[in-house]
């Protein structure tokens, strides 16, 4: 007799994938929209393209032009550039929805085979979902989550063969150039090493925690191979290490009890609390201190709640079919067929691959007929579009968020004064923004050390009416509801 669990595994993972990936299309505008580092990404990544090289140093701004780049991110940039040549806007959020929903479906299986328990199953990859869905954006961080949930399906093989592992250097590799979020598998890597080596301590036994070492050593030679070197911790630690920067990025903010996401993330915790409970005598050192690390990460940041989610939702998923001798039987079945001899319909292996392939299609045929585009409610779109045939000369000062957005619409005329690759322009050139911005104290000194010749910014901005009041060295060359765009006056 043929069982059927195994179809119904590859269905739920199919399901998943479907979901995701429509899902994606659907909010592809939003994703787009969400933040203003798009701009930035295509344009990176077109210049690798066309020039055959990785920058090294800064070739974008004017506030920074020159300064030593570290490219962490840049093959995911790459793929962003090609995806946009191909198929625009379309092919981009198409890269993004395949990512995402790769990413969700393998963390399914994961699930599935941690625990056989269907329904509870599905209610974790939805609940993985939901967490995950604040940050599905188009940017390179989504490359994190689906490399991590890879790192997740090499760690469950037991007794790792050599090919095992170069994979695993392989994923550290590929992480450490698409984007910072390598530090989440470090971390993973890490918080397993501990409790085996304390408990290979107590039991006088090293070959544990040896193994767990091999794995993070080889996994850290991995972060290495890229244009920067070992620069990339470099460039990684000075970001999270300036207080002022982190708590100047909404994303690395801690997330409140005042939305959706904070209640949602609290009631993860109190189940956690509760499988915990009930599953005392089953739970081991590595189980509680993946919990507490994980849940003080999501707490600390809201960055971290997709990824955070995952662990935690992995730990209780373990722990709810440890010692449980139906879900072991059933996974069992699942997991050991070819020794058992357990014979399945080929259909059963080609049919969650014609499913995928059908959604690809479709969300194809879907992006045809969406018109991706920049928002002009969010980003100056007229006055670019204004602009762009007779730019002001000079330098730029721009607003923050805008920064992506006018390096891909007027490049490479015009560098940007600053944009959201926070981590590279550091505290200084932040502070900065800020003083001429909000027009305090000394903001003269430093348009003249940045020689600022012309400004776009949103209405409201403090430093827009002081200029549109010095009629005498500055005009307004274009406005409207969303930016004001002023030119500094020149003696003759």
């Amino acid at each position: 007799m043929v069982d059927s669990r195994p179809k119904v595994a590859r269905l739920i993972s199919v399901a998943v994938f479907a979901a995701v990936f429509a899902a994606c299309l659907v909010i592809g505008q939003r994703m787009m929209n969400a933040d203003g580092d798009l701009g930035r990404h295509l344009v990176v990544g077109e210049y690798i393209l066309r020039q055959q090289q990785i920058p090294l140093v800064d070739y974008f701004s004017h506030s920074l032009a020159g300064a030593p780049f570290t490219p962490h991110e840049w093959l995911a940039e790459v793929l962003f550039a090609l995806a946009f040549r191909v198929k625009g806007f379309a092919g981009v959020v198409w890269l993004a929805a395949f990512i995402l929903a790769a990413a969700y479906s393998l963390f399914s299986r994961v699930l599935l085979q941690l625990s056989q328990k269907f329904w509870l199953v599905i209610g974790m990859t939805v609940a993985a979902m939901g967490a995950g869905s604040l940050h599905f954006l188009t940017r390179p961080h989504i490359f994190s989550y689906l490399l991590f949930v890879i790192l997740l399906v090499l760690l469950r093989i037991d007794k790792r063969p050599v090919i095992v592992r170069g994979l695993m250097i392989a994923v550290f590799i590929v992480w450490a150039n698409t984007h910072g979020g390598f530090l989440y598998g470090l971390l993973y890597l890490g918080g397993r090493f501990v409790p085996a080596f304390i408990t290979g301590v107590r039991r006088g036994k090293n070959s544990a925690w040896k193994f767990e070492l091999i794995d993070l050593g080889l996994a850290v030679s991995g972060t290495l191979v890229n244009p920067a070197g070992w620069k990339v911790y470099q460039t990684a630690f000075g970001f999270l290490s300036s207080s002022y920067l982190v708590q100047h990025t909404q994303e690395y903010l801690p997330i409140g009890l005042d939305s959706l996401y904070g209640w949602l993330f609290l009631s993860l915790n109190v189940i956690v609390l509760l499988v915990f409970a009930m599953k005392t005598r089953q739970a081991q050192l590595l189980d509680y201190l993946q919990a507490i690390t994980w849940s003080g990460m999501g707490w600390l940041s809201a960055r971290h709640i997709p990824i955070a989610v995952m662990v935690l939702l992995s730990t209780i998923a373990g722990l709810l079919s440890r010692n449980d001798p139906a879900a072991m039987i059933e996974r069992d079945s699942l997991e050991n067929q070819q020794d058992r001899k357990v014979r399945q319909p080929a259909a059963i292996y080609i049919t969650d691959k014609i499913l995928i392939v059908l959604a690809i299609i479709a969300g194809y045929f879907y992006t045809i007929r969406a018109n991706y585009s920049f928002d002009p409610a969010a980003f100056p779109v007229q006055a670019a579009q204004a602009i762009r045939e007779k730019l002001p000369a000079g330098n730029m000062f721009n607003e923050f968020t805008w920064g992506g957005y006018l390096l891909f619409e007027l490049r490479p005329e015009q560098k940007v004064f600053i944009d959201g690759q926070t981590d590279f322009y550091g505290e200084g050139v932040a502070k900065d923004y800020v003083t001429i911005r909000q027009a305090e104290d000394g903001w003269q000194m430093l348009m003249e050390k940045y020689a600022v010749d012309w400004v776009i910014l949103p209405p409201e901005a403090p430093l827009v009416g002081i200029l549109q009041g010095d009629s005498k060295n500055w005009r307004t060359v274009y406005q409207d509801e969303v930016a004001v765009v002023l030119n500094r006056i020149k003696a003759p």
